[in-house]
């Protein structure tokens, strides 16, 4: 997404855009933002909401780790936020059964690099694990998970062509 953003800026020098990234949902009816995405389809709340994309995510560690062992004794990363750690832990739950995440780290980052030490697994995103050099993705059958994206804007804002222009935009990634 920042690469998109930095070309609506070259386009559109006069544009100014703050991407705030909280583990907190923002709120658009109190101003917060003009632009909101969310993982997850809104449950609530008088915004306008489309689905962008998905986000699909899969089972990465080392090809060593992954041979070495049995599915039933895979050690699986998890979350220490406890937002992320209420939705992650039941997908892997029916990914890798029997199986409770023992170490919890704050970020995906912070997973992969676990996961690349060779001493268990991290659920990432594909556009993420995939490009990590020495892992590989657990390939059985039904070990992933996917995530709907979701683009909200306040009914109001959307009368303003900045806000149309980069909500277009941010969309727009998830097409690729």
């Amino acid at each position: 997404m920042a690469a998109a953003v930095s070309k609506l800026i070259d386009k559109f020098p006069q544009l100014e855009i703050e991407v705030v990234a909280e583990n907190r949902n923002v709120s658009l009816a109190m101003r917060e933002a003009d632009i909101a995405v969310r993982l997850g389809r809104p449950r609530s709340g008088d915004a306008v909401a489309r689905k962008i994309g998905t986000i699909s995510y899969r089972l990465f560690g080392t090809s060593k780790y992954i041979r070495s062992k049995p599915r039933d004794s895979y050690r699986v990363f998890t979350f220490s936020d406890p937002v992320k750690r209420e939705t992650i832990p039941r997908a892997l739950a029916a990914q890798v059964p029997g199986q409770e995440a023992r170490l919890a780290l704050p970020s995906f980052t912070a997973q992969a690099a676990a996961a690349l030490s060779g001493t268990g697994l991290a659920m990432l995103p594909i556009f993420l694990g995939s490009q990590m050099s020495g892992l590989a993705v657990v390939d059985e059958p039904e070990t992933g998970w996917d995530q709907e994206v979701w683009l909200l804007t306040h009914r109001d804002a959307r009368r303003f062509q900045r806000v149309r222009i980069v909500a277009e935009a941010i969309a727009a990634t998830f097409e690729d």
